[in-house]
């Protein structure tokens, strides 16, 4: 099984996710990205951040960004079926069907 986090419990890393979660839910994304992208700098392979990073990217239509992100995260964690959703929801976006439909398999 593929480790999809590498936050250590009870971190202050863990607590700066929950703020950016929140801040995420609340609309308020350049200041979530600005979290996510701090986090990343330490845990550039955990799933949920590279998940939710291009997700914030996808909601600002920044389309690359999430398309980059996320298919890092697909190769990263081919087992993570929230990446493949994700981004086979930003390659509909981008009008790229076929692509879209292996992702959506």
């Amino acid at each position: 099984m593929t480790k999809t986090s590498d936050f250590p419990n009870s971190s202050g890393s863990e607590h700066e996710l929950l703020d950016a979660k929140r801040l995420h839910q609340m609309g308020r994304l350049l200041e979530a990205q600005a979290i996510y992208e701090r986090l990343l700098a330490d845990h550039p392979h955990d799933a949920e951040l590279l998940n939710l990073y291009g997700i914030s990217h996808l909601q600002k239509r920044n389309l690359d960004v999430a398309e980059k992100t996320l298919n890092h995260l697909t190769k990263l964690h081919p087992s993570f079926s929230k990446g493949h959703i994700n981004l086979a929801n930003v390659l509909m976006e981008k009008g790229d069907l076929d692509q879209a439909a292996i992702h959506f398999m």
